[in-house]
């Protein structure tokens, strides 16, 4: 037997009071946690190993989320921070730097650099 229920008036603004605390208190704590920011936290410092190889790479110096100048000029962004993890896997000392298209290029093609990440352009170096 499927009986009718009504929510009352009363119930219905509990209901939503309820929504409310809880959507509020979700976006207080993505806010809180950085999830939500314009900059993505970079977590992963670079770590150094004493008489290990240098990994040398470049990123793009203007290309957010994945690599800009942060707050106080320090390097930030996605692959700021995959790179990081890598190199430290690696046990790798990171060498990192940003730069144009055009000049990690260059240095790429000369054996200056060993890894260019996602670094922004129409061309081709192909």
């Amino acid at each position: 037997m499927i009986k009718n229920h009504k929510i009352s008036k009363i119930g219905l603004i509990n209901i939503i009071i309820l929504i409310t605390i809880v959507l509020g208190f979700g976006t207080f704590l993505l806010a809180k946690s950085g999830a939500v920011s314009k900059e993505p936290k970079v977590e992963v410092t670079s770590k150094h190993f004493e008489g290990a190889q240098t990994l040398v790479v470049i990123t793009d110096e203007d290309y957010m989320p994945y690599s800009y100048y942060g707050k106080n000029n320090e390097y930030q962004g996605h692959d700021v921070e995959l790179i990081r993890i890598i190199a430290n896997n690696l046990e790798m000392n990171l060498e990192l730097s940003f730069d144009s298209w055009e000049n990690g290029i260059n240095k790429l093609t000369n054996n200056n650099t060993q890894i260019l990440m996602t670094c922004d352009s129409q061309d081709s170096f192909i």
